[in-house]
């Protein structure tokens, strides 16, 4: 797990980049930045989202609630479970205010948290098998597209601790002046902020500041066109 950085450029679907993680066969995002900003691009897909209104529980239907790191009531998922509305773990571990995430497997839960299963289920009032949830198909908007230009990590400690991979608003980058903002703060030095081992960033470990800088340069800022592309932060 890490961060990737990726210059993509908006196009019709049928021109977009192959993948394999949804029926549509193609590459896309509905990051609502990238939707405000190439409005021509935009398409409607169908989607097929946990329904989770049918069991009760319409709050989860809201994103903030599996986006928002500061809410307060969060959710753990590990293999085929969903711990919902997880409270009070930020005094018993170092990862933040609260668990946010998936987890591959118990095991991978435990050694990032520090916690074992029993306590996680402690601190959970709603336990549910992903399996008992149904299904329903809503519209959704998206924006199709290609990549352009790549680069794996490389970002320094404060790009992490400015919240860049967590805000919706900050993963994409639209404009010239913001992403030349981004290469001063993040990617061309380690800087006195940055103690350099931030998570993410392992692969800059043996490189000065001036290689760190030019890598970025090469691989995004030298690909990237306002008005034509965008830079995300997944």
């Amino acid at each position: 797990m890490g961060l990737d950085i990726s210059v993509i450029k908006p196009c019709p679907p049928e021109q977009a980049d192959e993948n394999s993680y949804d029926d549509t066969g193609k590459c896309h995002s509905s990051n609502p930045k990238l939707l405000r900003s190439f409005p021509q691009f935009v398409q409607e897909i169908p989607e097929e989202v946990f329904d989770y209104g049918a069991l009760g529980h319409p709050e989860y239907e809201d994103d903030s609630f599996w986006t928002d790191p500061e809410n307060p009531r969060g959710f753990v998922e590990i293999e085929d479970t969903l711990y919902l509305n997880v409270t009070s773990l930020s005094d018993e571990q170092d990862h933040g205010e609260s668990i946010y995430g998936t987890w591959s497997s118990e095991e991978s839960f435990c050694s990032f948290s520090g916690l074992t299963i029993e306590e996680l289920k402690a601190h959970t009032e709603t336990v549910i098998k992903l399996s008992d949830i149904p299904v329903k198909t809503v519209k959704t908007k998206t924006v199709f597209y290609k990549e352009v230009g790549y680069q794996r990590k490389g970002a320094n400690t404060k790009f992490y601790e400015d919240g860049k991979w967590e805000d919706p608003e900050k993963i994409c980058v639209v404009t010239q002046e913001e992403l030349e903002s981004d290469w001063w703060n993040y990617f061309s030095r380690r800087s006195p902020e940055s103690g350099g081992d931030g998570f993410g960033s392992a692969v800059e470990y043996d490189l000065t500041d001036q290689e760190m800088s030019e890598r970025f340069k090469e691989n995004i800022m030298r690909v990237f066109k306002e008005g034509e592309t965008a830079v995300m932060y997944w």
